[in-house]
């Protein structure tokens, strides 16, 4: 085939490349390439030097086999030329199908830095992983040891500094492991009697991430080992990255050598969010994904009702869209209340009529004692109609003549003729709706 056709074959081939990997590796190791002859079920790449075909090998491989299937067939070939400005003349013949990446990060793609949300519970970390992943091994955050509570993001952070190093130095030897996977790497290799090897692999790595490390309590043998491949690495200008629910000295059954060195660089700590934090991880959630049916309202009271942890920030999100599209109804408020409460434990403040009073007055600039005047000003009338509609709509315990004669003095017709009032303005006063809305987050979130 002509030349034409081998370049719009691999054009097509880097097409479905892009989509599996981040920009920068992209341009780096892919873009300079082109396809340059087609002969049978062989197409001829060419590579600036052979650097790139070390890296596609080892790296990407599988990527590039699944996109050369899906182009040109199950029996195609590549073989990669280097350029001839090169001082390497022979051209480098691969068969991708046979070939298999040599060494896996293990990490999470979707684990970047780009998808955290900087805020008050998370700053001091943050700032230290993006230093730590311009110069690995190479700042004082050695080792770096975040902690905190279930769901706060402490893999997600240490993911994004092994991601963002792979970004900037391909060639790097990253390694993510949870430490029970490390423990029974270890057990089983010492039951082969490859004690060294296993060794030997972990003192080659250049950034290694050990996830969950309280594991390691009462395992003397995992501690031992793990002392000398922390050392090693440690002492070579090797990255360490270490994550766990306390901080050491809160840890029992480990070493006091080895808790030692977990002290060695900067332990810092992950807090659970604050509202406005929580609001805009939420938020950004939301414009990532591209959903934008869920009112603020609903988006504000989720950030205030969920202040345990992000992971079930985003699970309560997860779920309200789930049982908005099974059940067919609109993203609201209420809505929102039944799935919070399904999910998770909430101890929320009793409606009482005297509560819903103080907080309508409150929040609409009114003495709660006028409520029950006879006063017909505009601004005492709209707050008592107010009053008796949430008395209406979000308690069950309370009569039509309870609520009128409690809250303003009044017989049942009052009542209904608040509650069609203030559902007329809701829908034709957007101002109106935003008070409304802002009165219910404050009874809902009590």
């Amino acid at each position: 085939m002509k030349n034409e056709t081998a370049a719009a074959l691999w054009s097509a081939c880097l097409e479905i490349v892009r989509k599996t990997t981040s920009n920068d590796v992209f341009e780096q190791w892919f873009l300079p390439t082109r396809g340059i002859a087609m002969q049978g079920n062989v197409l001829t790449v060419e590579i600036p030097d052979k650097s790139y075909y070390d890296y596609i090998e080892s790296h990407s491989a599988d990527v590039l086999r699944e996109a050369l299937d899906t182009v040109m067939g199950h029996d195609s070939r590549l073989r990669y030329s280097i350029a001839k400005k090169s001082q390497l003349k022979a051209p480098v013949q691969v068969a991708v199908k046979a070939e298999k990446p040599r060494f896996s990060p293990q990490l999470n793609t979707s684990y970047t830095f780009s998808q955290l949300v900087d805020g008050a519970s998370n700053h001091t970390a943050l700032s230290a992983a993006r230093t730590i992943a311009l110069s690995p091994g190479k700042t004082a955050f050695n080792p770096i040891f975040i902690y905190g509570g279930v769901g706060l993001g402490k893999t997600h952070l240490a993911q994004a500094i092994g991601n963002d190093i792979l970004t900037r130095y391909p060639d790097s030897r990253v390694l993510y492991v949870p430490s029970e996977k490390f423990i029974q790497q270890y057990v089983d290799a010492y039951a082969q009697d490859r004690r060294n090897d296993f060794i030997n692999f972990y003192q080659n790595i250049d950034t290694l991430i050990i996830d969950d490390v309280q594991f390691f309590s009462g395992k003397k043998g995992s501690q031992e080992v793990f002392f000398h491949i922390f050392n090693h690495l440690h002492q070579n200008g090797k990255q360490l990255v270490l994550t766990a629910d306390r901080t050491p000295v809160d840890m029992r059954d480990i070493t006091d050598r080895l808790l030692s060195r977990f002290k060695w660089g900067l332990t810092v700590k992950l807090d659970v969010p604050d509202f406005e934090h929580r609001l805009r991880i939420l938020e950004e959630k939301l414009r990532r994904e591209d959903i934008n049916d869920i009112p603020h309202d609903v988006v504000a009271y989720i950030a205030k009702t969920v202040n345990t942890n992000v992971r079930e920030l985003e699970g309560v999100v997860n779920s309200l869209i789930m049982h908005s599209t099974i059940v067919r109804r609109d993203i609201t408020l209420e809505l929102a209340v039944e799935v919070v409460s399904q999910f998770i434990k909430t101890s929320r403040r009793e409606l009482t009529l005297d509560y819903i009073k103080s907080v309508v007055c409150e929040t609409m600039g009114v003495e709660p004692a006028l409520l029950e005047s006879s006063s017909r000003r505009g601004e005492i009338v709209r707050a008592r109609q107010v009053a008796m509609y949430f008395a209406k709509t979000l308690t069950q315990n309370y009569s039509l003549q309870q609520i009128g004669s409690y809250i303003a003095g009044r017989d049942h017709s009052t009542v209904i003729h608040s509650c069609k009032t203030i559902s007329n303005l809701i829908d034709t006063d957007k101002k109106f709706k935003m008070r409304i809305d802002e009165i219910k987050l404050k009874l809902l979130s009590a």
